[in-house]
């Protein structure tokens, strides 16, 4: 496929695309795939949506859930996580079933997933595990919730 230049950007089909460190996801008949900065097409595939991806992964959606593959479109993580961020400094955070966690390239856990509630005890207040016990010990005035960013 080849691409067609159109205001210093390029155009598949029907889709304005903008170059991001050196590729960019694309929709091609729908399918998703990856182009480089010279518009080469590097792969397609059947994924729901290629919501971005870092150096090391691509991150992809199937259904429901998330994965990620390399730059050749193998998918080498497999989409079982509800939600999923890019990779920075080696490692993605992750929903596991309804537990976050950090994965590293290949896939592993780095820090197992666990699920952490706000807890006060006295004036202050703290995180807590599902059995109650302080991960964070209470000596804030003042807690959110995590969010995954």
């Amino acid at each position: 496929m080849t691409p067609l230049p159109l205001l210093g950007k390029m155009v598949y089909g029907e889709l304005l695309i903008a170059i991001k460190d050196g590729f960019s996801s694309v929709f091609i008949g729908n399918k998703y795939g990856l182009i480089n900065k010279n518009g080469e097409l590097m792969f397609e595939s059947n994924v729901v949506e290629i919501p971005g991806f870092s150096f090391v992964r691509v991150l992809f959606r199937a259904r429901n859930n998330y994965g990620f593959m390399d730059f050749k479109g193998q998918k080498c993580i497999p989409a079982i996580y509800k939600e999923a961020m890019l990779f920075k400094d080696s490692l993605a955070c992750v929903n596991y079933k309804g537990s976050y966690g950090y994965i590293n390239v290949k896939g592993y856990w780095i820090i197992e997933p666990c699920r952490i509630s706000r807890a006060r005890k006295e004036n202050f207040w703290g995180y807590i595990d599902m059995n109650g016990n302080f991960l964070i010990n209470p000596v804030f005035e003042n807690v959110t919730d995590f969010f995954i960013n």
